[in-house]
C-alpha cells in the first residue's frame, strides 16, 4: 500500500485534552490496585481499548533474561504460555535490546529483525514501544490492527507517554509485592519460633525488626540489637527489666499478657516514643513463646517501627486535603461560569469577563497538574538536564524585575560576596529553584520586608541565600518543609493556595546539581534558604 494511502487510513489526531484525559484514565485505572497481575491486564486491556486495537500483550524481562508475557488480550492461550523471546531476537526482543517504539504495517521482513516468528496472517498495522525504568529496560508493551485503519506517528508519541507511565506502575506493583511477601515472612516466621533458645536466638539477632522475649510476668530475658534500637536501651540494661519500665513508660503488658496467656490470642498495639530526632511510632506483635514444653513458657514481643509509615499517611491525607482545595476550587468556578454562559444570554463584555475567569482557573489546574508531572519525573531521574555555562550574577536582576508586580510591601535586594565564576548549569532548573524560593519568600511575608538574595563564593562551591522577614518556621517543622504536599501550618494557607511541591521540586534540582539545601529560621522573625552550587560540577 502506498504512503499516502496509509495516511488515510490513520486515525485523526487527537487533542492535546483528549491525550490528557486518555492518560488520566489509565493512570486511575492502573493506580486502582497494586496486585501486579491485575495491573498488568489493566493497563493492556485499557490501552487495547483507547487505541482501538485487536490484540496487545505486556512482555516484561524475567530472571533469565527472556521476554515472556505477563498479560494478553487477543491472543491464544499457546502463544501466551510458550512465547519466550531474548533481546535482539524478534520484533520484541530488537526493542528491548535497542530501547527504540517501532510502528509496523504489514508483513515484515527488515533484515534488522533476527529470527522472526513466521506468521500465517499478516498484521496490517502495530505498534511495539519499550517499558523503561531510570534508562533499564524491563519489557515491552505491544498492540496491533487487523482491519483497514493503520496506527500513525502521533499514535507512536501518545504510547510512549503510556509506557512512561504503566512503567512507574509496573515497578510500584513490584515493590508492592516484595513488600508482601516480606510481611508474609515475618508472618511464618512468628508462627514457626522454635522451643531451643540457641536458634532462635541467632535468628532474632539477624532480623530487622525488635524482638524481645519475657516471662509470663513480664521480666525481659532477650531482646536483639533492633529492639534495643527501637526502645533506645542497652541489652545490658533492659535484660531482667519489666518490659513495661523500657517501653517509653507504657503501661502495655497487662493487656499483652491478659490476651496471650489466659486468652490464648495475638495481641496488637501501636504506640510511640520520643526521640532526638523526633516521634518515632512502633507496631507490636505478642504471641506465646510455646504451649507444649514446660519451663519454656514465656511471651515473644515483636516491635515493628511504622514510622516511615505513618509519614506516607500523613502525606497522603496532607494530598487529599490539597487535591480537595486546588482543584475543587477552580473547578466549581470553571463549572459555574461555563454553566451561566450555557444558559444566560450576556453581552460581550460580561461574557469576556467570564471567559478570562475560566482561563485563569483553567491555568491554575494546569499548573498544578504540571507540579506533579514535574516532580515525577524528577524523581525518576526522567528529565535530563541541559548543562551549559552559566553566568548566575547576570540573572539575578531580571529575576528580581519578574517580581515587581507581587512584591506589595516587599523590597528585593541582592549582593554578590566574591567572584562568582560561570558555572556548567541548566538556566532553565537554576530559574526554577529561584523563582520558588522568592515566590516562597513574599507568600509567607504577608507584612511586607526586606528579601535579599546573596551569592558568596568559597573555595569548593557557590552559595546562594534567599532571606526573608516573615512568619518563620517552628524548629520542630523545619525537617518537613521539603517533603512533598508539606506546607507550613498556617492560616496564610487558605489565603494564598499552593500544593506543597515548590521545595521539593527545588530539592531535587539542587541535588541533580550535586549541591546541598538547606533551611535557617526563627518563628516569627523569617527564614533564610541556603543551597550550594559545586564548583567542580
Amino acid at each position: 500500500m502506498k504512503q499516502e494511502e496509509q495516511h488515510n487510513l490513520a486515525q485523526p489526531v487527537w487533542s492535546r485534552e483528549q491525550e490528557l484525559l486518555a492518560l488520566y484514565e489509565i493512570g486511575k485505572a492502573v493506580n486502582s490496585t497494586l496486585d501486579l497481575d491485575k495491573v498488568l491486564n489493566i493497563i493492556i486491556s485499557e490501552t487495547i481499548g483507547l487505541f482501538q486495537a485487536d490484540a496487545g500483550s505486556i512482555m516484561l524481562l524475567n530472571a533469565d533474561n527472556e521476554l515472556t508475557i505477563k498479560a494478553a488480550q487477543g491472543l491464544t492461550d499457546d502463544i501466551v504460555k510458550n512465547t519466550r523471546v531474548r533481546p535482539g531476537e524478534g520484533i520484541a526482543g530488537w526493542v528491548a535490546e535497542t530501547g527504540q517504539i517501532l510502528l509496523l504495517d504489514g508483513r515484515v521482513s527488515d533484515p534488522r529483525f533476527r529470527n522472526l516468528v513466521d506468521r500465517k496472517e499478516d498484521i496490517p498495522s502495530s505498534l511495539c514501544v519499550p517499558l523503561k525504568r531510570k534508562d533499564k529496560i524491563i519489557g515491552v508493551l505491544m498492540i496491533r490492527r487487523t482491519g483497514e485503519v493503520r496506527f500513525s506517528d502521533h499514535h507512536s508519541r501518545l504510547i510512549s507517554l503510556i509506557a512512561e507511565q504503566v512503567a512507574i506502575t509496573i515497578e510500584n506493583a513490584a515493590l508492592f509485592e516484595q513488600e508482601k511477601r516480606r510481611t508474609e515472612e515475618l508472618q511464618e516466621l512468628n508462627r514457626a519460633v522454635k522451643l531451643e533458645k540457641s536458634k532462635m536466638e541467632t535468628i532474632l539477632t539477624s532480623m530487622a525488626d525488635g524482638v524481645v522475649v519475657t516471662s509470663v510476668s513480664g521480666e525481659i530475658s532477650m531482646i536483639n540489637r533492633a529492639g534495643c534500637k527501637m526502645l533506645d536501651i542497652p541489652e545490658a540494661e533492659a535484660i531482667g527489666k519489666h518490659f513495661d519500665r523500657i517501653c517509653a513508660g507504657k503501661q502495655i503488658f497487662d493487656n499483652i499478657r491478659e490476651s496471650v496467656c489466659r486468652r490464648k490470642v495475638r495481641y496488637k498495639t501501636d504506640f510511640s516514643r520520643e526521640s532526638p530526632g523526633g516521634e518515632i511510632f512502633l507496631h507490636l506483635v505478642a504471641t506465646a513463646l510455646s504451649e507444649s514444653v514446660p519451663g519454656n513458657e514465656g511471651i515473644v514481643i515483636v516491635i515493628q517501627n511504622i514510622t516511615e509509615m505513618k509519614k506516607i499517611d500523613r502525606m497522603k491525607s496532607e494530598f487529599v486535603s490539597m487535591v480537595s482545595h486546588e482543584l475543587r476550587t477552580p473547578l466549581t468556578a470553571i463549572m459555574g461560569f461555563a454553566e451561566l454562559m450555557i444558559s444566560r444570554e450576556f453581552n460581550a463584555e460580561r461574557r469576556h469577563r467570564y471567559l478570562e475567569i475560566i482561563m485563569q482557573d483553567s491555568s491554575r489546574l494546569m499548573r498544578l497538574i504540571n507540579n506533579l508531572l514535574d516532580l515525577s519525573k524528577l524523581e525518576a531521574g526522567q528529565i535530563t538536564f541541559n548543562f551549559e555555562p552559566v553566568n548566575i550574577t547576570e540573572m539575578i536582576p531580571g529575576l528580581i524585575e519578574s517580581f515587581e508586580s507581587q512584591k506589595a510591601g516587599h523590597e528585593l535586594t541582592y549582593g554578590i560576596d566574591g567572584e562568582i565564576p560561570e558555572m556548567m548549569l541548566d538556566r532553565d532548573m537554576f530559574l526554577n529553584i529561584m523563582v520558588n524560593l522568592v515566590s516562597n519568600a513574599i507568600k509567607y511575608s504577608p507584612d511586607g520586608g526586606n528579601i535579599n538574595i546573596l551569592l558568596h563564593r568559597n573555595s569548593e562551591a557557590v552559595v546562594v541565600s534567599v532571606s526573608d522577614q516573615g512568619i518563620g518556621i517552628a524548629q520542630e517543622k523545619i525537617p518537613l518543609v521539603f517533603d512533598k504536599f508539606y506546607r507550613v501550618d498556617s492560616a496564610l494557607n487558605r489565603e494564598t493556595g499552593g500544593t506543597g511541591l515548590g521545595l521539593a521540586t527545588v530539592k531535587y534540582i539542587v541535588e541533580g546539581f550535586g549541591g546541598k539545601i538547606w533551611v535557617e529560621s526563627e518563628l516569627g522573625k523569617g527564614s533564610r534558604f541556603i543551597f550550594t552550587l559545586p564548583l567542580e560540577a
